[in-house]
């Protein structure tokens, strides 16, 4: 899971494709690792989704999905302390309470269920400046940025690593 480490603060979906050089932070499985974007291949829609492609630090991954990411502070020191994510995809801006939300830093997979939020600056959803309550804390919303599920897609028949070598092999014989 990446989150678009340098796009902007206060986000929603959809999404616009982010620019060449982008920056990529890794929030899951590897927390901070980062990746430069070298390039980006839209499905048709002109937003981030599903079956995009984008190319990261030269090797090509197949984006699974795109959702917003929530960074909260919930100490009041200002430094993130957990960071959020739309259970089921369902909530894309707007008043999030009544949903779920999977917990993708410190602890990955735990639920909390978003009952209410305090809406900090009166924009009628979810953005920067609001509090949440999580697991019996109050939390202020730091972030809102765009995160993506992607893996390698999977080798086409021209690869070498595949049939593509087989039927090369076969040709030689015959």
């Amino acid at each position: 899971m990446l989150d678009w480490q340098d796009g902007p603060n206060d986000w929603y979906p959809p999404f616009v494709p982010p620019p060449d050089c982008a920056t990529w932070h890794e929030i899951s499985p590897v927390f901070c690792n980062t990746y430069h974007q070298d390039g980006f291949s839209d499905n048709g829609d002109g937003v981030v989704s599903p079956c995009d492609i984008i190319v990261l630090n030269g090797i090509v991954y197949h984006v699974d999905s795109a959702g917003p990411t929530v960074y909260l502070d919930c100490s009041g020191g200002g430094a993130t302390t957990m960071i959020l994510e739309p259970v089921d995809g369902s909530w894309t801006g707007g008043d999030p309470a009544l949903t779920q939300w999977l917990e993708v830093w410190p602890s990955f997979g735990a639920l909390h269920a978003l009952d209410y939020y305090t809406d900090g600056d009166n924009s009628g959803g979810l953005s920067v400046c609001d509090f949440v309550p999580v697991g019996g804390q109050t939390c202020h919303v730091k972030r809102v940025g765009c995160n993506i599920r992607v893996s390698r897609p999977p080798p086409t028949s021209t690869d070498p690593s595949t049939w593509g070598k087989v039927k090369g092999l076969f040709n030689s014989l015959f």
